[in-house]
This record gives structure tokens, sequence and C-alpha cells, in this order.
């Protein structure tokens, strides 16, 4: 069903947040190892979850015939009764030769939140309001949503509990921080890069694996089950 593709792709999007560190170079397709930038995070959502290539850049995806242009307002932010999860909203960048412009891309995800890599370390979690408005600001404003996933004519949408109010309520239970000030990676080990800075008292919310290992394959991290295998 689309809205349950939707529920997915939205969830694979928040997999990585935090997690990456920004990056143009040919580390950019390896999502899954902590790199990218704003194109190939959505483009490695969508072959993660349906096996599509919507296009290897921005410039790439805001003219790909296949995606569907839902909203085209004019306007500084997408009108969100245009909008579903998952969709893929672009700006304009500083290259005018490109097309619209464009050089910025973000996914909806639910009422007035988006999710996008700009600069960093990423994805983040955004005020889609707030966010327009500081790209108009910026000259580097709205153009349009693209679809990837047509809307089913009966499609009942489920929209992701609001992450904004998520983020704002600190773990009770999990992993604790020791020490009066510790570096929290994007990688496990100290040659990645700083997420944050977690201070003594703080508890962050454990990763369960689930019966499954984190291996590396070609350079992406991938998964295995703990009871088809073993350490050597």
């Amino acid at each position: 069903m689309a809205t349950n593709k939707r529920v997915e792709i939205v969830a694979i999007a928040r997999s990585r947040e935090g997690k990456n560190q920004y990056t143009q170079g040919a580390k950019r397709t390896q999502v899954g190892s902590g790199y990218s930038d704003c194109s190939s995070f959505v483009r490695w959502c969508y072959l993660q979850v349906l096996g599509v290539d919507i296009g290897y850049n921005t410039a790439a995806q805001i003219v790909n015939k296949k995606l569907e242009i839902v909203d085209e307002s004019g306007k500084k932010c997408p009108d969100e009764a245009n909008l579903l999860p998952g969709d893929l909203m672009y700006f304009k960048g500083s290259d005018a030769s490109r097309p619209f412009g464009v050089g910025h891309v973000e996914m909806y995800v639910s009422r007035n939140t988006c999710i996008g890599h700009g600069s960093g370390v990423g994805p983040t979690i955004k005020n889609l309001k707030a966010y327009c408005e500081s790209r108009a600001k910026n000259g580097c404003g709205y153009i349009r949503t693209l679809r990837v996933i047509p809307a089913a004519t009966d499609e009942q949408v489920i929209y992701p509990a609001n992450p904004m109010n998520e983020l704002a309520k600190p773990a009770e239970h999990g992993i604790r921080i020791a020490e009066k000030q510790v570096n929290i990676r994007i990688g496990p080990g100290a040659d990645f890069g700083i997420a944050k800075t977690g201070k003594r008292g703080e508890i962050y919310e454990p990763v369960d694996t689930n019966g499954w290992r984190p291996i590396l394959l070609d350079g992406e991290v991938c998964w295995v089950s703990e009871k088809l295998s073993e350490r050597v």
C-alpha cells in the first residue's frame, strides 16, 4: 500500500538523523555508512525502500518526469494541503545554471516538519515554515514539491508523530553519560565525526539490534542475523 511505503520512507529517513557527515565528495553515496548530502540522502531512502533511483543529484531529480509535481505555488512555503509524508521539496541554490536554479532538497515528514541534510552533521529535523522563510530571505527559496509514490484514490494518510515534539522529551532510561564531557560520534570509533557533546547525567535511548549484527559490505553498513552468523 502507498500509505505503508510512505511510513517506511519517513522511518528510514529518520533512522539516519544526526548520524551522517555532510560531503559532496565520493563518499556522498555511502549514506548508510555515515556520509551524505541533501540529494544523496533522499535518493538513498527511496533506493532502500522501493529500489527506485530518483536521480543522482537535485538537478537530475527536479526534472525527473517519473516524479509527480504536487505543489508549485510560487510562494515562500509549499501548501501543506498538497503534501504527503515522503514528498520531496526543492529549493534554489547558488548555481543559476542548474535547472530552475535548484540547489537543495528536503523531505516532508509531518505537519510543519521536514528532514534534510544541508551541512555539518545531519540530516536534521526542521520546522518547515521557519526553514522556508529563512531560505527565502537568503535568496534560496522554495521551487516545487515532487512525489515519488503516487497517491491512491482511497488512501488513508498516516502522519508520523510530530518529531519536533518528540525531540523535546528527554529519555528517562537508556545510556547515561558517565563523564563530565563526552564526544558522541556518528560511527563506532574515534575516527568518526562528532555528532554532539554529551554531558554527565544525560540519558540517550539505546538502539536495540533485535538479534542482528552490523557488518560492512562494500563500504555500506548492512545487517546479518545473529542466529545465522558467528564472531571469529
